[in-house]
């Protein structure tokens, strides 16, 4: 039997090359990442685009970071004026020749042939030749680069737009006359717009604002103030413009809580608001976004165990590449939805995960020395009821959705425990309502035991549950219990059947897929 479907499902999910750009790096600077990219990287014998991601490049757009447009070694007081000409730069790219536009048509045509999705580009939030410190150009002069951007787009098939910082990152009039002018000019051309801010969720100056009451959140307060305006606010207010909004680059120790608290004080606020139809990108966090629907940008790249963990990637992520392959092919079965799709509860238990940062863990040197809280709510569901988790001591983040198509997706999250410098997963029974005969189900992470609470009584059917890595499910009715409507499954076989086809020495958690049929 067979689950997963083999075509892509339209999500629009990319891998970016800026993590790969930075890989030389333990703290990597701004100029230095950007001069990590150039066509041998990227297209030569060994490179990223022939080696990376084979099982699900058809279903990712490749997105080409900052630096791929520029002119290699400019001097960081130099750089903001080079930033956005949207043309591949000659000495990275010396075999694309001719106009802009033929040159982006030849970068997109090598990508395709590598087997990719198609190609999407960051650009910077600002007209080309304007830098932070100087004045603004004329805001017509600033609509027709936009407007040149997006017909060299439309002419060249370029699919995807990141839109990052700039000197008007903050400038929601700029943004949306940005979204307006792409999407006249090219409907198709897909607009990913973040609202810039620092890797915790607070104001990297403000002594008041992590800890408060012991917990670093997002959520509208007082003490929200980043940069002249207010971080939730601003970033809800590009649901209403954006086709993306991608919940922007975080401190990766504590990247699952501070982008669950991200994503969930977003998704609360576009579920009541039906005008807001953007979908959000929840970065490199797989699991989360399978589970709640999010697009994916995908950042770690396959490399080897170092001796000991990088201070850039404590975690490992580097070493969890199933991880993606398995959210990605999820996501043929129950594609991204917008933040409107489906009423959103959270869970009134907020969990606390704590990292002490050290010289070389965080981009921003503020925070090093200090102990950093973050909270993100215990349980989070989209259309559909709270699933109940019961755990003897610490417990998971738990999420699930029912999307639109009826499949539901459950997963748990790991917990970054500080006195150890490490995240896993606290393994706990977990029990929500889903129908497998129906429609697949889709689990992630570890448990101690799931259960699902069905609508029918389960008689003579067969249970299949299948590897999101694998080609093919198996029948596991013999190891699950089946109670009236309720099936059970054992922690230890999802994590046997959820890693079946992992790749040797992938250090990724569980994710499977789970259908049931009538004898």
């Amino acid at each position: 039997m067979k689950i997963i479907p083999n075509q892509c499902g339209g999500s629009p999910h990319y891998w970016c090359t800026w993590m790969a750009q930075c890989s030389s790096f333990v703290r990597p600077g701004e100029t230095g990442g950007m001069d990590q990219i150039n066509e041998t990287l990227m297209f030569g014998s060994g490179g990223w685009l022939s080696t990376y991601y084979p099982q699900i490049r058809q279903d990712l757009w490749l997105l080409t970071d900052a630096g791929w447009d520029m002119p290699v070694g400019l001097e960081s007081s130099k750089v903001e004026k080079f930033y956005g000409g949207m043309a591949p730069d000659a000495e990275r790219f010396p075999s694309l020749q001719g106009s802009p536009t033929e040159k982006l048509r030849k970068l997109h045509d090598m990508i395709q042939a590598c087997g990719w999705r198609g190609t999407g580009v960051w650009l910077i939030a600002q007209g080309y030749g304007e830098a932070f410190g100087h004045p603004r150009l004329p805001d017509a002069q600033v609509e027709d680069d936009w407007r040149k951007k997006a017909q060299w787009s439309r002419e060249a098939g370029i699919a995807y737009w990141k839109v990052d910082f700039g000197m008007r990152g903050e400038d929601l009039i700029f943004r949306r006359m940005l979204t307006r002018v792409a999407h006249e000019e090219e409907p198709k051309l897909v607009i990913e717009h973040a609202r810039n801010q620092g890797p915790m969720n607070g104001k990297e100056t403000d002594e008041e604002c992590n800890p408060i009451k012991g917990v670093g959140r997002f959520r509208p307060s007082g003490f929200q103030i980043y940069r002249g305006g207010t971080l939730f606010e601003t970033a809800a207010m590009l649901l209403h413009m954006s086709d993306i909004v991608r919940t922007y680059d975080v401190s990766w120790p504590l990247s699952t809580a501070i982008t669950l608290d991200r994503i969930t004080s977003l998704l609360e606020f576009g579920a009541k608001h039906p005008e807001c139809t953007a979908t959000l990108n929840c970065e490199d966090e797989p699991y989360l976004g399978a589970a709640l629907g999010c697009a994916l940008g995908i950042l770690r790249f396959p490399q080897p165990k170092p001796e000991k963990p990088l201070l850039i990637d404590p975690h490992g992520v580097n070493q969890r590449m199933d991880e993606v392959v398995r959210a990605v092919r999820w996501s043929r079965i129950s594609p991204s939805q917008p933040v409107n799709a489906a009423p959103v509860i959270l869970d009134e238990k907020i969990l606390v995960d704590k990292w002490q940062y050290e010289k070389g863990d965080v981009w921003e040197e503020c925070w090093i020395g200090h102990l950093v809280k973050q909270g993100a709510p215990a349980r989070i569901s989209r259309g559909m009821p709270l699933p109940l988790v019961v755990s003897e001591n610490e417990q998971p983040f738990v999420i699930s959705s029912r999307h639109a198509n009826g499949a539901v997706s459950v997963a748990t999250l790991p917990r970054t425990i500080e006195q150890e410098r490490r995240r896993s997963i606290p393994l706990a029974d977990v029990t929500l309502e889903a129908d497998p005969l129906s429609a697949p189900v889709g689990v992630f992470g570890r448990y101690r035991s799931l259960t699902l609470q069905t609508p029918r009584l389960l008689g003579n059917v067969r249970v299949w549950a299948q590897d999101l890595m694998d080609e093919e499910a198996r029948e596991i009715t013999s190891e699950v219990t089946i109670s009236g409507s309720t099936l059970i499954l054992s922690g230890a076989l999802i994590e046997r059947i959820g890693t079946s086809s992992a790749t040797p020495d992938d250090e990724s958690d569980p994710g499977l897929v789970l259908r049931i049929t009538n004898f």
